[in-house]
């Protein structure tokens, strides 16, 4: 799961890099254009306000992708908040199963968990044995409270 959420951070930071250099290629194309622009002075004007106009639509895509850079700032810091977390349930249950298996034996903690009110077949998977072994030392109890 981690590594899917790393990957998916990885490829947004990428495409995000890739538009705005690919907007600052285009803003120099753009600038090159309009300083060597010959030809009469209706033409340099034509060419000047065609330029304004696509540089005020980049200002807008700029401005659109800061936001969105924001956006994919906070979506980063929450999945990183997010894997933090799991890193410490995970690490918080590998301590808790370690344990469980050297604090006490396997038949005291199926007899633990039967006390709780788990089923056989549930007591099995969380200890993962066979069902039969955790059925015998179910049994085992039930001849010892006798």
């Amino acid at each position: 799961m981690e590594y899917w959420v790393l990957g998916q951070m990885g490829l947004e930071l990428l495409l995000i890099f890739l538009i705005v250099f690919f907007l600052f290629k285009l803003r120099a194309v753009s600038r090159m254009m309009a300083a060597s622009s010959p030809g009469s002075r209706s033409e340099e004007g034509e060419e000047t306000a065609r330029l304004t106009a696509a540089l005020a639509t980049l200002e807008e895509q700029r401005t659109a992708l800061e936001d969105l850079m924001g956006e994919l700032a906070k979506r980063a810091s929450y999945l990183q908040k997010q894997l933090t977390l799991m890193e410490a349930n995970a690490q918080r249950h590998s301590t808790t199963a370690a344990m469980g298996d050297s604090g006490a034996s396997l038949r005291a903690q199926v007899e633990r968990l039967y006390r709780q009110g788990f089923p056989p077949e549930e007591i099995a998977r969380r200890l993962q044995m066979n069902l039969a072994e955790v059925k015998v030392a179910l049994d085992l109890l039930r001849v010892q409270a006798e």
